[in-house]
């Protein structure tokens, strides 16, 4: 292929304004013999200064029609280079080990999130993907850069097979995926890996991208308490990489103030002046975004006697405890995460235990289901809150008047049993509910006969037929819709002139209502956020996606 000024070798000759490389889409130009003018015009127009085909000293692209040209050289039986990226010429060669599929996504998320996986597979003329997703929405995909939910906690596994019409490859990620719930993960927590079988489980989630045996991972061979902890094998560690250990999602709004402290072994190689580094960064988004709040280097994070060799600690002596402060109160979400970040100097190896993080709880209840403004609800609906630490008993109010006034106010009280958020004292079944009707609702504790103040105040309607449109979801094939996903319109089908057409997201709000005039009826979701959404008609759900 010529250089951008001609076929010649010569650059910064005004000739060369006379010349062409024969592709189309770079302009003529002298060429230049080093510099970088991005303004620069040589033959009339702007010269493409960046074209790795020119001799300037920022070379970094080659347009689209010199890509087409080398595609069709090497396409060309000419010499037989088609040959040259036959898959059997890769294997001849040993050029096959340089292909491999492979994808790129974040590891974890909260229930109902949702997670954009990218294709990063290297294969010549790639042209087809086939995505598997166990546990997610949409489970396959087509498309190189799917984006998937996922409603139910725990780990999942992605498959993916990237082909080119001759040849395909695959590459499948065991446990790639955490889902946290944080109802279930709560305060106080109290980490000391004695009941933990295997890291990733549904509390820990290790990141370790250079998939090599340094890496935090359980280990018996040293501890503060009982007989495990968390090792992060660093001894003679290649300088600069990095390891994650990240904590799943924790329901921290029913405290006031946070206490977060762990226990950490940690001694330098005497050989060596390493500056390893522990970080611990906090996040109340459920990982969408980090702040450090700790930060130890080289001598200051040591707790015991440099040794030369591989450092385990021997007894407790060798263990100081850490605090981590500037927790406020922005973090005590229903999302918040917290991660220990490790950064090798080739040191020596560090060892967690005893992670403990409680505080002061708030005598004021947060409610919890059904959320704030849900609609289609069941008339037996479970009003759910979470507990509060210290207690005596929880008192609810149930009216459908945001006064408590009325006279079919209903009121009760659960005696408290335990900090567990699952458990009976924390919620209440109501029955015979009004079909249509909204209802308020509210929450307080009370501690030796002294009242704390109510909770905030929810609401909910239930169902125009008492039956909520989860308990309908996907049965009977009374209509379709059509594509799905979408992300511009779609197309509710095969349903009658009249009948009401509901969309909720999936946390039971309603986001779209109308009456269909036709038995195809559109819908349009161009500006809708992302997500997936129950689409009910006649007391029948069913999904669509919208991307």
């Amino acid at each position: 292929m010529s250089h951008t000024w001609g076929p010649s070798n010569d650059p910064d000759l005004a000739s060369n304004c006379n010349s062409d490389d024969n592709v189309s889409d770079t302009p003529n130009c002298e060429g230049r013999l080093g510099g970088c003018d991005l303004a620069q015009q040589t033959c009339g127009s702007l010269d493409n200064v960046n074209n790795y085909m020119d001799y300037t000293s920022c070379s970094q692209m080659f347009t689209e029609g010199q890509a087409d040209r080398m595609r069709a050289t090497l396409e060309s039986s000419t010499a037989g280079r088609n040959n040259l990226w036959t898959e059997s010429n890769l294997i001849a060669t040993g050029l096959s080990q340089c292909f491999g599929a492979d994808f790129l996504s974040t590891n974890f998320i909260c229930s109902n999130g949702a997670i954009q996986f990218y294709d990063q597979s290297l294969m010549f003329n790639k042209n087809s993907w086939t995505w598997s997703f166990p546990g997610g929405t949409p489970s396959n995909s087509a498309i190189s850069q799917p984006q998937v939910y996922y409603n139910a906690p725990g780990l999942y596994d992605v498959t993916l097979n990237v082909g080119n019409g001759t040849s395909s490859l695959s590459e499948t990620k065991i446990m790639h995926i955490l889902v946290s719930n944080p109802i279930n993960n709560y305060p106080p927590i109290q980490e000391s890996f004695e009941t933990v079988q295997s890291i990733p489980n549904d509390k820990w989630f290790p990141i370790n991208e250079q998939n090599d045996i340094f890496k935090f991972e359980l280990t018996d061979v040293a501890s503060y308490t009982g007989s495990s902890c968390i090792k992060m094998t660093n001894y003679w560690n290649n300088k600069g990489e990095i390891d994650e250990l990240v904590s799943a999602a924790i329901d921290m709004s029913p405290l006031e103030s946070i206490n977060f402290t762990f226990k950490l072994a940690y001694a330098q190689h005497s050989n060596t002046s390493s500056e390893d580094k522990l970080r611990v960064y906090v996040s109340n988004d459920c990982g969408e975004s980090w702040s450090i709040r700790l930060s130890q280097t080289g001598s200051a994070l040591t707790s015991a006697a440099s040794v030369a060799g591989n450092f385990t600690p021997a007894d407790t002596s060798d263990w100081k405890e850490y605090s981590v402060g500037g927790i406020t109160s922005s973090y005590l979400t229903d999302n918040f995460m917290f991660k220990f970040v490790f950064e090798s100097d080739s040191g020596n190896n560090v060892y967690i235990d005893d992670i403990n993080i409680d505080g002061v709880w708030d005598t004021k209840p947060e409610l919890y289901l059904p959320l704030d403004g849900a609609g289609a609800r069941p008339d037996n609906e479970i009003i759910d809150w979470k507990s509060v630490d210290g207690v005596n008993n929880y008192e609810w109010e149930l009216d459908t008047t945001d006064l408590f006034s009325s006279s079919l106010l209903q009121t009760g009280i659960t005696l408290f049993s335990s900090v567990n958020p699952n458990g009976n004292d924390t919620e209440h079944e109501t029955s015979n509910l009004i079909h249509g009707q909204k209802y308020y609702w509210r929450v307080r504790t009370i501690t030796n006969m002294v009242n704390s103040n109510w909770s905030d105040t929810w609401d909910f309607t239930v169902a125009t037929n008492g039956v909520s449109v989860f308990e309908n979801f996907d049965q009977g094939k009374e209509f379709s819709i059509f594509p799905n996903p979408s992300n511009d319109i779609f197309v509710v089908q095969n349903i009658a002139t009249g009948v009401t057409i509901h969309i909720y997201d999936l946390l039971g709000q309603l986001v779209y209502s109308s009456i269909s005039k036709t038995n195809l009826h559109q819908i349009d979701v161009a500006t809708w956020e992302k997500g997936v959404y129950l689409v009910e008609v006649n007391a029948v759900a069913k999904k669509v996606i919208v991307q």
